[in-house]
């Protein structure tokens, strides 16, 4: 492989996907919260993980340093799915 196919495949290897942007941008967890308790298992012989209702959900605030905006967070989460990305 010549080295510049190689730069290119490792600048590739670490580029950012709209898929990972999105997820980042609708985690709280960087905006200083933790939040816990957002499954549970039907009992300890099930495995099957179920999603409780996000009511259900245990929040700790500023438990870290905050890495996004809380208004950031807000217009994402507020933003439709099928919005086109600026």
């Amino acid at each position: 492989m010549c080295p510049l196919a190689a730069a290119r495949t490792r600048r590739e290897a670490y580029a950012w996907t709209i898929a990972q942007v999105k997820s980042i941008l609708k985690d709280e967890t960087y905006i200083e919260n933790s939040v816990h308790y957002r499954e549970t298992n039907i009992s300890y012989k099930n495995k099957k993980r179920i999603r409780k209702d996000p009511s259900e959900w245990v929040r700790v605030e500023g438990t870290h340093e905050v890495i996004i905006s809380k208004d950031v967070l807000t217009v994402c989460k507020n933003r439709s799915p099928h919005a086109a990305v600026i």
